[in-house]
C-alpha cells in the first residue's frame, strides 16, 4: 500500500514532495500496530492537502484507489457475490413473509 501511493505521489507531484508526504512511513511494517499506522496515513494525508493542489491529490487518491481496487480484486469479488447472495435471501425472505401474511390475512 504504501510503496503504491509513494510512487504515485512522485509520479505526480515530485520526488521531493513525494519524501515530504511518505516521511516516518519506513517505520511502518506488517506488525506495527494498526493504530500507529492510522495515525500515519492522517497526519501523510494532512501533508499531502498542504503541499499538492487539489487537482493533484485527486489524481493521487484515484490511481491509488485503482490500484487497490486491483490488488485486492478477488476479495472484493468473493464480498460482492456474498452480498448478491444476501440480498436475494433477504429479497426472497421478504416476498416469502409478505405471501404468507396475504395468505393468512394478517
Amino acid at each position: 500500500m504504501l510503496i503504491a501511493l509513494e510512487k504515485n505521489i512522485e509520479f505526480l507531484a515530485g520526488e521531493e514532495t513525494s519524501k515530504k508526504i511518505m516521511e516516518g512511513s519506513e517505520e511502518i511494517t506488517e506488525k506495527t500496530d494498526k493504530r500507529k499506522i492510522a495515525e500515519w496515513v492522517k497526519n501523510a494525508m494532512g501533508r499531502l492537502d498542504a503541499l499538492v493542489d487539489e487537482k493533484t491529490r485527486v489524481q493521487i487518491m484515484e490511481n491509488c484507489g485503482y490500484n487497490c481496487a486491483e490488488v485486492n480484486k478477488r476479495v472484493i469479488e468473493r464480498a460482492k457475490a456474498r452480498h448478491k447472495k444476501s440480498k436475494a435471501s433477504t429479497s426472497f425472505s421478504k416476498l416469502n413473509n409478505e405471501n404468507l401474511s396475504l395468505e393468512q390475512g394478517l
